[in-house]
């Protein structure tokens, strides 16, 4: 057993102090999970995280991974947009979503993050709505999907 927070293992213990992966302790984080996230920070030129809260409405239609019933690719329409409160549900069940503000957009741009255990079927629906698979940055038995959006 470690008293030590995730963030004290990693490079950048000021930024994942702010995530909910950062701030889980008890254990030893996987040390490849702390080596893909020491990556990813440099990969993606992360400049600082963000609240999902603090986070304009118009994004949503971006962020969201919406389905309809029969696991088809939806787009939010704007009565979705106007009502969206963060608890929105995607039906996706997309988990640990972090946001992060990049380096030198100004602030402009926002990477949209989640991990989840994504089936075949929903990693196609992933990708149809501009997500990228990334290396896991939240356990090793999961999926890791990244989106760069402009605002």
């Amino acid at each position: 057993m470690s008293n030590m927070r995730y963030y004290e293992y990693t490079n950048y213990s000021v930024l994942y102090k702010q995530t909910y992966w950062g701030n889980c302790s008890g254990c030893i984080p996987d040390g490849e999970i702390v080596a893909n996230r020491n990556e990813f920070v440099k990969k993606h030129n992360i400049r600082s995280y963000r609240n999902s809260s603090t986070l304009p409405k118009k994004l949503c239609q971006h962020i969201y991974v919406m389905v309809d019933q029969d696991g088809n690719k939806k787009e939010m329409d704007k009565k979705m947009i106007r009502s969206f409160s963060h608890g929105v549900n995607d039906r996706m069940a997309r988990d640990h979503a972090e946001y992060y503000s990049i380096k030198g957009s100004k602030g402009k741009q926002i990477l949209s993050v989640f991990s989840m255990n994504a089936s075949d079927e929903h990693h196609t629906t992933i990708l149809d709505h501009g997500y990228t698979e990334d290396k896991p940055i939240y356990a090793l038995g999961q999926r890791t999907y990244t989106k760069l959006i402009d605002y």
